[in-house]
Order: C-alpha cells, then sequence, then structure tokens
C-alpha cells in the first residue's frame, strides 16, 4: 500500500530560525502562473490583437465619415436627428414625425423655446439684447440698454453653405451658440479659409446628430452663476423674457445662406456658363446687378440744421464710427444719455433695362399707419392717401424731378409709398414713434410686446396679378434681384419679414414669401395691420413685376440668352422650398435594387382639363382661344412615345416591343389618306364623263382606279406584312442603323392638374424632381422655375398663341432645353408633339 503524503505533512524549510507552516487551502507559486497563463490564452484566443486593431480603424474610419459629411452638410445632420428621430429636439420625449406638417410645427416649437432659453440666459448674464442695426432706431434700442457688452445670443451667423456644401465665413461679433442653430457653431474670424469652415462644418454636424450641441447649450443658458454640479443659480422671482415679432430674432444658418447673394450670383454663374455674347452678360448677367447698383440716389435726407451724415446700413461701424456707442454718450456719472431723435433716409435704385423702366427703395426710420395705406377697397392696389407713409427727411426737389422725367415715379408700388402717401419734413412724427422700447426685465410671466418699433429689416411686398402664377412668379425673381442688388450684409444677421402690403386676395407662392420671411412670421396687412403710427427701423420697397427681367425685352422678342441671375434665383429658391423638394426622411436599410443602374426620370404633362371644365364661363377670349379638345388623345400619344423610347434602350434589347403595331398603324393611316386624295381627284374626272364608259378616262387616271383596287386588296395579311417590315424600318433607321441605346436612363409620364393639389409640398415634389414639363402655352409653363437649373427640358404647344416668348425666354435664362409644336384649329396634332417630346429625351436620356 502506497502512503500519500500531502502538502500539509511534507516538512518547511526553516526561515530566520522559525519553522514557516504553509496554508494548504492556497495554491503553490507553479500552480498560480499556470492559471494566469491559461486565462491569457483563453482571453488571446478569443480577442486577437488583429481584432483589436480591426476595430480602432473601424471606428477611426466612421469618425472620419462622420466629419466629413458634417463639412458638406453641416447643421443638416443636426436637422435630421431633431426633427426626424425618436425622443430628440426640444421637446423630447414626442414621436417622430412622419409628415411635413408635423416636422414645421416641431420646428416652430423648438425655435420658441431656444429663443426664450437664449433669453432667459443673456438675462441672468446680465447683458441685454443688441440689435446691430446701426442708424436706425434698433440702434438707440440698444445703445439705451446701458450695456456695452455684447450678448452672445446675436452673434453675426457664420454663412456656412451647408445646403451646396460650400462654406463663407463672416465676421462673428461674440463667442457662444447660435441659440436657434440646429448645430452650434463656434466663433471664427473673417481671415479664416475654408479648412477652418469645414472643420466647423463638420464638428456642427457631428455635434447636432450626437445631441451635444443640446448638452451644450443647457450647459450656456446656465450661466456664470451655475454650481459646479451643473445645477443653475437662478435669482428669485427670474423668468422668461419673450422675444416679440417686433425685435430681431436669431437666425440659423440655414436662414443666414438665403441672404448671402454673392454665393448665389457665384452658384448661378456656373450652371450658366460663359456668356454667348456681351449682350447677354450685359442684359441677363451679373453685370446688370452691377449697374443697378452703382445707380443709387438717395432721394430723401435730413433737412438743414438737422443733417446727420449716415450711411445706408452696411456703410457705418458698428460702434458708431464716432468712439460712441451707437451714437449715444455717456455723461461723466456713467449714466447713459437719451438718444438723439431719430432721423430718415429714402434711397432709390433706379434702372433702364432693355424696354422696362424699373426702381425700388429703401428706407430708414419711417413711419406707416397700415390700414390708412390700404385703404378699404379690397382686391385693389393700395389706397396710399398722403401722411400714411412718414419720413424725417427732406426730399430733393432736383433729384425728383430727375426721376420724374425719367418716368421712374410712375413705376407702381414705389409710386404708391414715395409718390402718393410719403409725408416729408414729419420730424415730430417721427420722433415720437421711432422711441426705442423701454428696458424689459427678465420676470417671470412677462409678455412680448406687441406695438413699438419694429426693429428687423422688413419686405413692404405690394403684388401686381395675383391670380397669374406667372406675373406672381415676376415678383418672386425681381425680389431676388432686388436684394441682390442691395446686398445688405446685415440681413444676414437679423433676416427679413416679409410684410403683404396690399388688399388682394392670397394668390400663388404664400408659402415661397414665408419661407424667405422666416423666422418672422409673414404678416399680410389686409388681416393684420401694425398700429398705426408704427416706426419701421429699415424696410425696403418691391420692384413692381409688370417690369421684371423676364419680360423686359417685351412679349415678342425671343432671347437665347443663359442667365446666372435668374440660375441664381431658381437654386435660391430651391434652397428655401428644400424641405417639400428633397425628401425629408428616407429609410435607413441599404436594399440593393435588382435593376442595376437604372435612372428613372420624369415627365410632367401640366393639364388644364378640370380648370378649364369649371372656369370656362369666366375665360377671357384670350383664354378660350388657347383651348384644345383632344387633350386625352395627346396624352395617349405622348405615353406611347415615352415607352417607344424607353424600349430603344439596350437593356430592354430581345424583348417585344410595347406597341408592336405602330408601323401597320402608320402605313395605314398614309394608304387612308392616299385613297381618300385619288376618290376626290377620280371623282372630280367623272363629272365631266360618263360613268359608264370606262374607256373614256384618260389612261393615267384609269390607273388610279387599279391602284385604289390594288391598296384595297392589300388590307389582307400582305397589308400587315408591309407594314410590319416599314415599321422596323423606321425603328433601325431611328436607332441608327439597328444599334440600341446605350443609356440606362428611362422616362415615366406623370400627369399633374395644378388646380387639384395645393402648391406646397404636393406640386413642389412632384416639379422639383422632374426633368421634362410638358403643357400648352400658360402660366402652368411657369413652374419650370423649380426645375433643377440646366438640367431639365420644356415642351411648349403654341395652340393659337405664337408671338408670345415668355416661356422660351425663361427656359432659356435657366439653362433648360426647349421644344416648341406650333398648331392651330381646334386641336393639337399628337404626333408632332410626340416628336417634340423625343427631341428631348434624346437630348436628356444620353
Amino acid at each position: 500500500m502506497v502512503q500519500q503524503i500531502t502538502p500539509s505533512a511534507s516538512p518547511a524549510k526553516p526561515r530566520g530560525g522559525r519553522e514557516v507552516v504553509r496554508d494548504p487551502s492556497s495554491p503553490g507559486p507553479t500552480r498560480r502562473k499556470g492559471a494566469l497563463l491559461d486565462s491569457l490564452r483563453k482571453e488571446s484566443s478569443g480577442w486577437p490583437i488583429a481584432n483589436i486593431i480591426l476595430i480602432l480603424i473601424l471606428i477611426l474610419s466612421a469618425a472620419c465619415m462622420v466629419m466629413y459629411l458634417g463639412s458638406r452638410t453641416g447643421p443638416r445632420l443636426g436637422a435630421l436627428k431633431t426633427y426626424w428621430l425618436p425622443g430628440s429636439g426640444v421637446i423630447s420625449g414626442l414621436a417622430p414625425c412622419t409628415t411635413l406638417e408635423c416636422a414645421r410645427e416641431r420646428a416652430a416649437d423648438d425655435g420658441a423655446l431656444a429663443s426664450a432659453a437664449a433669453e432667459e440666459a443673456a438675462a441672468e448674464a446680465g447683458a441685454a439684447l443688441e440689435v446691430p442695426v446701426t442708424g436706425t432706431v434698433a440702434a438707440a434700442a440698444a445703445a439705451s440698454t446701458g450695456s456695452s457688452s455684447v450678448s452672445s445670443t446675436t452673434t453675426s451667423a457664420t454663412t456656412s453653405g451647408s445646403t451646396s456644401g460650400t462654406a463663407s465665413s463672416t465676421g462673428v461679433v461674440g463667442g457662444g451658440d447660435g441659440a436657434g442653430s440646429t448645430g452650434g457653431s463656434g466663433s471664427a474670424s473673417a481671415g479664416k479659409g475654408g479648412a477652418a469652415s469645414g472643420l466647423q462644418g463638420a464638428l456642427s454636424g457631428l455635434t447636432g446628430f450626437l445631441g451635444l450641441d443640446k448638452a451644450k447649450g443647457t450647459a450656456a443658458a446656465a450661466g456664470p452663476g451655475a454650481a459646479a454640479n451643473g445645477s443653475t443659480a437662478s435669482a428669485p422671482g427670474a423668468g422668461v423674457l419673450a422675444l416679440s415679432v417686433l425685435d430681431v430674432l436669431p437666425l440659423t444658418a440655414e436662414d443666414a445662406l438665403k441672404f448671402d447673394f454673392d454665393f448665389w450670383l457665384a452658384e448661378g454663374a456656373k450652371i450658366a456658363g460663359a456668356a454667348a455674347s456681351k449682350a447677354c452678360s450685359e442684359g441677363y448677367g451679373v453685370p446688370l446687378i452691377e449697374r443697378w447698383r452703382k445707380g443709387r440716389v438717395q432721394l430723401c435726407e435730413p433737412g438743414a440744421g438737422r443733417r446727420r451724415r449716415r450711411a445706408l446700413l452696411r456703410d457705418v461701424p458698428a460702434d458708431g464710427g464716432d468712439g460712441q456707442r451707437n451714437g449715444t454718450a455717456a455723461d461723466s456719472a456713467g449714466s447713459v444719455a437719451a438718444p438723439a431723435p431719430a432721423r430718415s433716409r429714402i434711397d432709390v435704385f433706379p434702372v433702364k433695362d432693355k424696354r422696362a423702366t424699373n426702381m425700388f427703395a429703401a428706407a430708414e426710420n419711417t413711419v406707416v399707419d397700415a390700414s390708412a395705406f390700404l385703404g378699404g377697397t379690397p382686391g385693389e392696389m393700395p389706397a396710399a392717401p398722403r401722411g400714411s407713409f412718414a419720413a424725417a427727411c427732406s426730399v430733393s426737389p432736383e433729384r425728383l424731378q430727375a426721376l420724374k422725367a425719367e418716368a421712374y415715379l410712375e413705376v407702381e408700388n414705389v409710386k404708391r409709398w414715395l409718390g402718393d402717401a410719403l409725408q416729408a419734413d414729419a420730424y415730430t412724427k417721427v420722433a415720437q414713434a421711432c422711441v426705442p422700447p423701454p428696458e424689459r426685465a427678465a420676470t417671470a410671466g412677462a409678455a412680448a410686446r406687441k406695438s413699438g418699433p419694429v426693429l428687423h429689416p422688413v419686405l413692404l411686398l405690394t403684388r401686381w396679378d395675383t391670380t397669374n402664377a406667372f406675373h406672381s412668379l415676376e415678383e418672386v425673381v425681381t425680389t431676388f434681384i432686388s436684394l441682390a442688388v442691395l446686398n445688405d450684409e446685415r440681413l444676414v444677421d437679423q433676416g427679413l419679414q416679409v410684410v403683404i402690403a396690399d388688399g388682394k386676395p392670397d394668390g400663388y407662392y404664400l408659402d415661397v414669401w414665408a419661407s424667405l420671411s422666416r423666422p418672422y412670421p409673414l404678416r399680410i396687412l389686409s388681416r393684420n395691420p401694425w398700429a398705426p403710427g408704427t416706426c419701421l427701423s429699415r424696410s425696403l420697397h418691391n420692384t413692381f413685376a409688370g417690369t421684371s427681367l423676364l419680360t423686359s425685352m417685351g412679349a415678342a422678342l425671343a432671347t437665347q440668352c443663359r442667365s446666372p441671375v435668374v440660375a441664381g434665383a431658381a437654386l435660391w429658391l430651391r434652397h428655401m422650398l428644400a424641405p417639400a423638394i428633397q425628401p425629408p426622411v428616407r429609410s435607413g436599410f441599404k436594399v440593393p435594387l435588382q435593376n442595376k443602374g437604372v435612372v428613372r426620370k420624369t415627365v410632367v404633362w401640366i393639364s388644364r382639363r378640370n380648370f378649364e371644365a369649371q372656369k370656362r364661363d369666366s375665360f377671357t377670349s384670350w383664354q378660350h382661344t388657347r383651348m384644345f379638345g383632344n387633350e386625352g388623345e395627346l396624352v395617349l400619344e405622348l405615353q406611347r412615345e415615352v415607352w417607344r423610347w424607353n424600349d430603344g434602350a439596350c437593356m430592354r434589347a430581345g424583348l417585344a416591343q410595347s406597341f408592336p403595331d405602330t408601323g401597320r398603324r402608320l402605313l395605314a393611316d398614309r394608304l387612308r389618306q392616299r385613297r381618300a386624295e385619288r376618290l376626290r381627284r377620280l371623282q372630280a374626272l367623272i363629272e365631266g364623263h360618263d360613268t359608264g364608259a370606262r374607256s373614256a378616262l384618260p389612261s393615267g387616271e384609269a390607273s388610279y382606279l387599279a391602284d385604289l383596287l390594288s391598296e384595297d386588296a392589300m388590307e389582307g395579311p400582305d397589308a400587315a406584312g408591309a407594314a410590319s417590315a416599314a415599321g422596323a424600318g423606321g425603328r433601325r433607321a431611328l436607332l441608327g442603323g439597328g444599334k440600341c441605346r446605350q443609356s440606362s436612363v428611362l422616362f415615366d409620364l406623370r400627369l399633374l392638374e395644378l388646380s387639384d393639389v395645393p402648391f406646397y409640398p404636393d406640386q413642389l415634389q412632384v416639379l422639383g424632381n422632374a426633368a421634362i414639363v410638358a403643357g400648352g402655352h400658360g402660366a402652368g409653363l411657369a413652374n419650370m422655375m423649380w426645375l433643377p437649373p440646366g438640367k431639365g427640358g420644356v415642351l411648349e404647344l403654341h395652340h393659337n398663341s405664337g408671338g408670345n416668348q415668355h416661356y422660351h425666354n425663361l427656359a432659356h435664362m435657366l439653362g433648360h432645353r426647349y421644344a416648341a409644336v406650333d398648331s392651330g384649329g381646334d386641336n393639337v396634332d399628337p404626333s408632332a408633339a410626340a416628336r417634340g417630346l423625343r427631341g428631348l429625351m434624346d437630348a436628356l436620356g444620353a
């Protein structure tokens, strides 16, 4: 029997004269090392070094991709998370939006709360809201607060080209984050280059998407009184100081980009390319803007003894230019003296453009009585009685006479304001109305002011014909041109509120004006007038639509000039209306498509069928003349042509044709026409001969009867074979000797009755993504403006409407392909329209 010896029974070596007894439960050093090596082997077998390195590379690549996308798209990543992902935004815990209306309401609520939070932070920090409008009552309002610090909530917005992928930097007055911005943008100087702007956009997109901007905004809102643990030590009774729609509201980067007109003109020039001639450049390009800008005339200035030289907004330094803060001085005790009485200034911008006479005006510190200016006649131009528009300045008689001599004061809208309603030298009236609003304390439950001066710029819009989409579009384009001529850099900081100053029906494109006015609400004075005697710190009076760049050459004169100005206006509109044109939400799943490389493009037929059925009793003679009765047959032929064109693609080679009887039908039509013509000639001959004497006919005419008999015999199978051969031969000739089309572009035809669906977003979703717009001559073709400029096509059917070149000229200014089909009588030739459409598809489908 073998005796087992346990570790406890083994003798231990003496150490220090004492005998060490080992604990029997503890493992020895060899066993501990073995266990450690075993654990390392197990861990290394599950996570080898190569896997760890691969994970680090993937994380680094993802971070670089997010930075790159952020530099290209800027705050749009943050906007995606803010309004379209669950539990995000200022209002958290809500269900994700599935409709555009929900997203717009959510954005409005977020903007209101963000503005309130910014005001609360400014009040706790002891800094009042500064309005950087030098030389206006808004500047005096900022000066009356007595604070020399600049509020962090009113920084000059860094104009980042988040939509187009470019960025341009303007000076930032103060540090901090824009309260209404989706992604926080830090301070930047004007000297930083594109790399800094790209990095800023990358950080903006990253922080916005991850929600870090919300946390940073909360920390900033706490102010200097925040405790170390992140809690806010607010004073007792402190509340939210509500911003009024009369004050200056913060802009997001998206809204600030609307007013960077140098950028839009440069982008339009890229699309238009080099001018075809000097006349095209000077008449439709940037030189027209520069010439218009140089024609500025100061019509009204402070009188003798009261004159105070002041440039037009952008020409005056932010500090007033004389060492004083916005023109006010402090006494020796440190108190702020009362601001000087407001003075007015009115500048006009006249120009002669081909056959048109244009002029718009820009004014400072004027007083308007909105109800008196409009009058009580709805649907008409404003009554504009004398004194409903007042200014504290004197009109120069010499300059006024010079403008009258050139018929500039006959231009509508400007005539109403400056010729009819203006009361000059109203120093007392302006001094009383243009008093800065009193400083308000941030108390609990404080309400926004509802009266007093309007501290932000406004566009006083008087429209011409609200029932015509083309004339309404003219007003949009002339507004873009006027703002580009003015080139007021402070619009980037403060924005522009659009105020409709007429009593006409709503008409077209109210959503366009609301998008331009954002974040300020679109104001319609006939429904929501200002209080009598409201002071306007800065106002712009639009150019009338009847003399726009689109029609300045006259209706009968055709031009093929491309216009960087009109193309830039189209890009500007697509930027403002992007939520409707570009789908705000796409699937996050990358499901592979079964058909690789196929590009679908849309042909939109602008139908007027329902509109004519309901409104024809009230049509004018011009509208009745342009009606045609075979729209259904015409649309069917266009659909056949689209399918025939698609069948010519190589990817469809070997398939049966969508319309295999095309050749037979065409041959049968030709045979029928020939037979009818010969029978008419034969009848004319028979009337002069004996009908029973066949031999009495001339030999040539007798052969006609034989031909007719042979053609009648061909109505059987032989005719079908001949027709098929003719049809196949015609298709081979069309495709260039039987070769198929290598392009993978396919077209779809879609009908759109504009009178049946709303403009925003339904019409924009279709037209903004279309390739070709087709329809009869009329205002519906003005919707070519929503197509991507330089990439679309227009098919115009001139049915009893020859001589009007409006849409021909607009198509060429936008850089679109253009085809016209002339027709008369009661119907339009479907085959001619199909040929015009095929030419456009050939050009755009390569």
